[in-house]
């Protein structure tokens, strides 16, 4: 057991009902005695929103209140539990992101987003064993009650937290907390998951060497040309091909960096955002720009897509992550004829998806579920975090607004808004 000396109380930010205006408030911080072996206390610096916190909140993800949440936490290690077969150490700077059991069959193929209890662990504040933990706190009118806490494993929504050790990736120390939080999830996700359409068929090949191959420009100036050429034959060429994005959040934005990364022949961003289509166009360098408003049917929009389209065939890679039914059934339709559609936004659970069954099969459609864009954080995270201090993340300066933790409320409201992207709580 490593540690340092510890705070015996912190500072964080409990939603107690349903879309009620979360409460700051103080808990206890474990010792490092009362740590599970599994356990690393983190001292978060930087906590990013995303739209899953705001669903767990507002009740359009099924959460237990009262509850922390927060899954984009990037801070130091301050103790690491007795007993762990983590290698953390104390100082480290790390990032939080999805947890994973380590043991089901998904884990140890080296696919941790697809492990087997993902949503209790992640979305359902359990530990591995499924269990709910709960810390106590005093809320404002001075009631003692208990916070679920573990959301993705850490609960981020707090300053010094104890986090799951798989819910960890340590990176290097010279990266702004606030840059770091802002890869832990949607960026990661649209990423990655373009990103794992070009990986290896075996396991091994899911590492940061790989992702540097794919990286044309970080290649040729960090990988030797015989590692190259020995490697290169591997990778599919994507320079025939068409990658359509529709809703430009973080995770949209993570799909079109990927996209530009790999060479795909045509980038296409969409939104009903004229802003956020100007952002990428001026920080990613995407030409290539739809307004989805501009369009009275799905006709229309498909036969637009596939005018400007390589060979106007329509898209072969589709990335839907807008959340919205209407446009993942756009995006289906616009694909070309072996195209695969991914949804990654998250649409109303009751949505329905009207698509002709026929065109599916005729036109030798696949449509995929991807949670977390599939990724292993300890991989695509360290890469990302390389590309921040490389400077070919920019967008992330136009994108992030950070607040104190006594704005949380006022963060929430301009991420609902659209008025901000990518919000940072900032502890002090």
């Amino acid at each position: 057991m490593t540690t340092q000396t510890l705070p015996t109380k912190t500072q964080t930010l409990v939603a107690e009902e349903m879309g009620t205006p979360f409460q700051l408030v103080e808990i206890d911080v474990p010792s490092a005695k009362d740590l599970h072996h599994d356990d690393v206390l983190v001292r978060f610096h930087a906590s990013g929103i995303c739209h899953t916190d705001i669903g767990s909140w507002s009740g359009a993800i099924p959460a237990p209140f009262p509850c922390i949440l927060g899954h984009e936490g990037a801070g130091e290690v301050l103790a690491v539990g007795e007993g762990s077969k983590n290698d953390f150490q104390v100082g480290d700077q790390v990032v939080a992101s999805f947890c994973s059991c380590g043991d089901c069959k998904a884990c140890k193929r080296n696919e941790p987003a697809c492990c087997e209890i993902f949503l209790p662990l992640n979305l359902g504040l359990t530990d591995k064993t499924l269990n709910h933990i709960k810390v106590p706190y005093k809320n404002k009118s001075n009631e003692t009650k208990q916070a679920h806490v573990k959301y993705f494993g850490q609960s981020s929504f707090g300053n010094v937290m104890s986090v799951t050790g798989r819910s960890l990736t340590r990176i290097s120390k010279d990266i702004e907390p606030k840059y770091a939080c802002a890869l832990a999830c949607g960026f990661q996700t649209g990423f990655s998951t373009v990103v794992e359409r070009a990986k290896g068929k075996k396991e091994q090949d899911r590492t940061y060497e790989r992702y540097s191959i794919l990286d044309k420009e970080y290649s040729s100036k960090n990988i030797v040309s015989s590692q190259i050429e020995t490697k290169s034959n591997q990778i599919e060429s994507f320079e025939d091909e068409t990658l359509l994005v529709l809703g430009l959040g973080a995770v949209g934005l993570g799909a079109l960096v990927a996209g530009k990364m790999l060479g795909f022949g045509k980038v296409i961003a969409c939104d009903i955002n004229p802003t956020r289509l100007e952002l990428v166009k001026k920080e990613i360098g995407i030409d290539t720009l739809v307004n989805a408003k501009d369009f009275a049917s799905t006709e229309e929009f498909v036969q637009h897509i596939k005018n400007i389209s390589m060979y106007e065939r329509g898209t072969t890679l589709m990335i839907e992550a807008s959340g919205t039914a209407k446009a993942l059934k756009d995006g289906i339709m616009s694909l070309a004829v072996g195209g695969k559609g991914i949804v990654v936004g998250s649409p109303q659970q009751t949505a329905l998806l009207d698509i002709p069954s026929g065109l599916v099969l005729t036109n030798i459609w696949t449509i995929e579920g991807v949670l977390m864009g599939n990724s292993n954080p300890k991989v695509t995270i360290p890469f990302l975090v390389d590309m921040v201090k490389q400077g070919k993340l920019k967008v992330l300066d136009s994108i992030i607004k950070t607040y104190p933790p006594d704005q949380m409320n006022q963060a929430v409201h301009d991420a609902e808004k659209g008025i901000v992207i990518k919000p940072v709580i900032e502890w002090p």
